[in-house]
């Protein structure tokens, strides 16, 4: 990859920054919020405007890049200005903010996106690097075919694939697109900066905003929950390494605001600074983008929120009968309403094949005690995280907030499914949106785990600081200075117990391992970039190249634009493909084959040899086994082991 600096990294970290920021901050402002609240809700109404544009204008034929969302955002202000208006005059002016000294959770914010940074960027290790994963043969293709089509519908997107793609979640993707129109072509760049700034700027954002819509925390634990967002190997290192899921990695960056939401609008937390109309307003503004985002983080979603439900029903039929009036009723019926809802709604919405291909990888213990210890899934637990958890269950039941462990024993239940039960029905009926994969599954934890810590944490700050006012010697250090100080060394503290543990180091050694860029690197090495930029040269833009995808050729659009004939590893067989994968070099021998290759354009073969990505998974090309010895083709490129073929058996 051409070198490039972290500087000049920079302004694609902006782009991405400003379409995840700017249009819904604008919405949100007009709807009358403001101060941190309008900020951390800025990203999912841009996530929802982008997505949802994207399929708009591929279905009414516009080419999709930075004008669409613009349009579209003048759409979204009038809406906006609209409940803007109609709720000053139903309700009252004032705008709404949130609920808390300003300054303390700016600087939560900061400081959890200083850590998740310096995370990220030790896993990058350069701008420029890109995770060498399976997944990521997709992504990367996903982001150039939407910059050269202008198309980024997710219910087309697939379609690079073959035509009967399908649906697939591409706000990312079109995120991603809309960086790489900005920063001169540079993709890497474009696909490294749209996960840095998810993960910097709307994930602690988000974090917070969970947090303080169950319950109103100590103001010395409020910078720690930035530090506590940052403090999980599962998410977002292990994700980055297994994949890279970089959708999973959006949609629960954005998830906890659709919870928080849910929270108020469940009274479940300990205030209510919410009202109806706002909460449906923002629900109906996250929804699309989630579901664009990833599918099973809504029903991740689904699955927290009807718990939710469930507890709001409950805690009605608690009460005496004589207390539950028409509103009482009809709260009761809207929650057992939910439940069904969502228990109707899971064996439609999992997959609808019976694939499994993940054997239990634990035993049953083992798998819980990776949930309570928030352990890699090599076993590595995260202890003062999880002890402050486990205080975090004590002190839920006693604020009556008993509901969290309820929904943390649920969410862990379905990684134990997922983990240690064998490959059967129920299994696939329980986690099958997530694959049945529990790499994937296990970084969902940290998203009903974390308020839990910080609610434990909170806790024992709340008692220590109870004891130390009963010492009457201790009075009178109770100074505001010494506040900032006890603040400081809570952070610091807690920071240094959580960023350098055996887990999170392993888990930053392995997002590094799957950045590495040298000559061991599992799909692209070095001598095989440097064939691919004589590729870009000698093959025209129109020609497509044969090739064998287990070797990382299937890159090959991503990184230089030429088309190949697989671009991934999973592909839809086409009379080309067949003819190539069978007696491609038989081209100047078998009268079917130049025809065929003529059809698809295929003029050049692409051989990088080295690593095999799952080679095991991948198919036999016999086709392509003899293509330096066989008649028909002419070397016209090599570097080390990796040769570029010229078919010139068909004229």
């Amino acid at each position: 990859m051409e070198p490039m600096t972290w500087l000049g990294f920079l302004p694609s970290y902006l782009i991405a920054a400003a379409w995840l920021l700017v249009p819904g901050l604008a919405v949100v402002l007009v709807g009358r919020m403001r101060g941190f609240f309008a900020v951390a809700l800025a990203p999912m109404v841009s996530i929802t405007l982008v997505s949802v544009t994207a399929v708009v204008a591929q279905l009414i034929g516009v080419r999709f890049n930075g004008l669409v969302p613009a349009v579209g955002l003048v759409v979204f202000l009038v809406v906006a200005a609209a409940f803007g208006w109609w709720r000053d005059r139903r309700f009252t002016g004032a705008r709404l903010e949130f609920p808390a000294a300003p300054s303390v959770w700016w600087l939560a914010a900061a400081t959890g996106a200083g850590l998740l940074a310096w995370n990220l960027v030790e896993a990058f290790q350069r701008p420029e690097f890109m995770a060498q994963r399976f997944d990521n043969v997709w992504h990367l293709n996903a982001i150039r075919s939407i910059v050269d089509s202008g198309d980024g519908s997710s219910l087309t997107v697939a379609n690079l694939n073959g035509t009967q793609g399908g649906f697939y979640p591409a706000a990312f993707h079109d995120v991603a697109a809309l960086v790489m129109q900005g920063n001169g072509g540079h993709i890497n760049a474009a696909s490294n900066a749209t996960v840095l700034a998810i993960v910097t700027i709307i994930w602690p954002m988000s974090a917070l905003f969970l947090v303080r819509s169950i319950f109103r925390p100590n103001p010395l634990v409020v910078v720690p929950v930035g530090v506590l967002a940052a403090a999980f190997p599962a998410f977002p290192l292990r994700i980055l390494d297994f994949g890279p899921l970089h959708p999973n990695i959006l949609g629960l960056s954005i998830l906890p605001i659709a919870l928080g939401i849910a929270v108020q609008l469940g009274r479940l937390g300990q205030d209510v600074w919410l009202d109806a109309p706002r909460m449906t307003i923002l629900g109906m503004a996250l929804l699309p983008g989630l579901v664009l985002s990833h599918p099973n983080v809504v029903m991740l979603m689904l699955l927290v929120t009807g718990i939710m439900a469930a507890m709001v029903g409950l805690r009605v039929l608690n009460r005496p009968r004589a207390t539950w009036g028409r509103r009482g009723v009809a709260t009761m019926l809207g929650a057992l309403a939910y439940v069904v809802l969502v228990v109707a709604a899971w064996p439609v919405l999992r997959p609808g094949t019976p694939l499994d291909s993940w054997a239990a990888a634990f035993d049953t213990p083992a798998a819980a005690g990776i949930a309570v210890t928030n352990a890699t899934t090599d076993g590595l637990a995260s202890w003062v995280v999880s002890l402050l958890m486990i205080v975090g269950w004590y002190a839920a039941v006693r604020r009556g907030l008993g509901w969290l462990v309820a929904i943390w024993g649920v969410v862990a239940y379905f990684f134990i499914v997922a983990a240690s039960f064998p490959a059967d029905e129920y299994r696939l009926m329980l986690v099958g949106i997530w694959y049945n994969d529990f790499h994937r599954f296990v970084a969902n934890l940290p998203v009903v785990a974390l308020p839990l810590a910080v609610l434990g944490l909170d806790h024992l700050v709340v008692t220590i600081q109870q004891r130390l006012g009963e010492v009457g010697a201790l009075k009178g250090l109770a100074r505001p200075w010494l506040a900032v100080v006890v603040g400081i060394l809570v952070v610091v503290g807690l920071a240094q117990s959580t960023q350098h543990t055996e887990g999170m180091n392993l888990a930053r050694k392995q997002a590094a391992d799957a950045y590495r860029f040298d000559e061991d690197s599992s799909m692209i090495t070095p001598s095989e970039f440097r064939l691919l930029q004589q590729a870009q040269r000698i093959v025209p833009e129109d020609a497509v190249i044969a090739n064998y995808p287990g070797d990382g050729s299937s890159l090959t659009y991503a990184l230089i634009g030429r088309h190949v004939l697989l671009p991934h590893f999973y592909y839809e067989e086409t009379p080309a493909r067949r003819t190539v994968a069978v007696n491609l070099d038989e081209a100047a021998t078998d009268p079917t084959v130049c025809p065929i290759l003529r059809e698809a354009h295929v003029r050049y073969v692409l051989d990088l040899g080295g690593n095999i990505e799952h080679a095991a998974a991948m198919p036999t090309m016999r086709g392509l086994d003899q293509i330096s010895t066989a008649r028909g083709f002419r070397e016209v490129a090599r570097d080390g082991h990796s040769r570029l073929y010229e078919i010139t058996a068909c004229g």
